[in-house]
């Protein structure tokens, strides 16, 4: 399997002082969503995202 289609591999997450993590293995898409997106669909992996009513809100 070449190196760009390697399937993520389970790893302890550690998140940072803010609660975020993402896996050593995860390319820089350098903002590039449609690279992103299409990583992630050759990964078989699903996206979800949610956020709390106190976080959207604005004033």
């Amino acid at each position: 399997m070449p190196e760009e289609n390697k399937l993520l591999q389970r790893v302890a997450v550690e998140r940072d002082k803010d609660g975020w993590w993402s896996h050593p293995d995860e390319p820089d898409f350098d903002e590039d969503y449609a690279a992103f997106k299409a990583w992630h669909v050759q990964q078989g992996l699903e996206l979800k995202q949610w956020h709390m009513d106190s976080d959207t809100r604005t004033g």
